[in-house]
C-alpha cells in the first residue's frame, strides 16, 4: 500500500529539500502542501488539515518545540492527533530525545533517502 489519500503538511525553509519531499511523497500518492515559515504552518494546519507534519527544526522565524506546542494545541482543538515527523539537518545537530520530548512522535537526519522517508510516513501513519 502506498501514500494514496494521505495528506501530509512539510514545513521546510529550504527550498530543495522542501520540493525533494514533495516530489518524493506525491509520487507514493501523498497530497502535500509545502510551507517556508512556521507562521504559514499554523494557516497551511487549518485549511489542508492534514494526516501527518514533517517538520524541519531549524526554521528563520521560530523555534521549531515552540511551533510543534501550538500546532499540537491546535490539533488537539479540531480533535485531531496528528503524527509528526522532524528532520535534522545533520546528526549530532540536536538530542532526538529532545525532539522527541518537544511532541514529534520520529526524527530523521539529512540526508534522508526516499525510501527512508516512504518507510517513516508508512510507519507513523500504521499503513504498511
Amino acid at each position: 500500500m502506498g501514500l494514496e489519500g494521505l495528506r501530509v503538511l512539510v514545513i521546510e525553509d529550504e527550498p530543495d529539500s522542501a520540493e525533494l519531499m514533495t516530489v518524493i511523497l506525491e509520487c507514493d500518492g501523498a497530497e502535500v502542501t509545502a510551507v517556508g515559515l512556521a507562521r504559514d504552518a499554523l494557516t497551511a494546519l487549518r485549511s489542508f488539515k492534514p494526516d501527518l507534519l514533517i517538520s524541519s527544526i531549524e526554521l528563520p522565524d521560530a523555534d521549531v518545540y515552540t511551533l510543534i506546542r501550538k500546532l499540537r494545541s491546535n490539533l488537539l482543538e479540531q480533535g485531531s492527533q496528528t503524527p509528526a515527523l522532524a528532520v535534522v539537518g545533520y546528526a549530532g545537530a540536536v538530542s532526538h530525545k529532545l525532539v522527541l520530548a518537544a511532541g514529534f512522535q520520529m526524527c530523521l537526519s539529512k540526508p534522508i533517502t526516499p525510501d527512508q522517508l516512504v518507510a517513516a510516513v508508512l510507519s507513523l501513519t500504521e499503513r504498511r
